[in-house]
Parts: structure tokens; C-alpha cells; sequence
């Protein structure tokens, strides 16, 4: 399971989005270092928040391709079937035990 992300500070969410308005008159100090009771959001680093999103999408991808694997050994048997179920097996075991790391 992932950490969760370093928070960075805080922000009202109607700030937050008033922000994203460039003809809305608020800038960054708006921004808090303190959480301000519920009427703040906990802000984190974009460049932290993509790095956990590569990382989902690679594991993603590692547990599709162990999928597609087995799927494709059960529509398309051969006479290797048996060695192909035992590679499949191995790839999506260790996909799954790369998403617990």
C-alpha cells in the first residue's frame, strides 16, 4: 500500500478554486502552513502527486499484461498448454507481489 504524501500546507477550497481563475484577484498567500478547522484542504506537491500516479500506472500495466497472458493461454490451449499455465502463473505472482512492495 502507498504512503500517503507529504502535505505542504493548506487551502479553503473555495480558494483554491478562485485560484485557478486567473481574473480572480487571489494569489499564493492565501495558501496556509496550519490546518484552519474543516474549512481547509491539505495541499501536496505536484511533482509528489505524479510520481504516485507513474507508479499506479506501472503497476497497472505489469498486473494487465499478467492478465492478457492468462487469458490469452485459456482461448488459444496447444499441447504446451501446461507449460504456458505454469509461466503465466509465475509472471502474474510476481506482478502481484510487485504491487505489494
Amino acid at each position: 500500500m502507498t504512503q500517503p504524501l507529504p502535505i505542504v500546507g493548506y487551502i479553503n477550497p473555495l480558494v483554491a478554486d478562485a485560484l485557478r481563475d486567473l481574473t480572480s484577484g487571489i494569489n499564493v498567500t492565501q495558501l496556509r502552513a496550519e490546518r484552519n478547522g474543516p474549512v481547509s484542504a491539505p495541499l501536496v506537491l505536484k511533482t509528489d502527486a505524479d510520481t504516485e500516479i507513474a507508479k499506479r500506472d506501472a503497476e497497472i500495466a505489469r498486473l494487465n499484461d499478467a492478465l492478457c497472458g492468462i487469458i490469452d493461454t485459456a482461448h488459444n490451449p496447444s499441447k504446451t498448454v501446461w507449460v504456458r499455465i505454469e509461466a503465466v502463473q509465475k509472471e502474474a505472482e510476481e506482478a502481484l507481489k510487485g504491487s505489494e512492495a
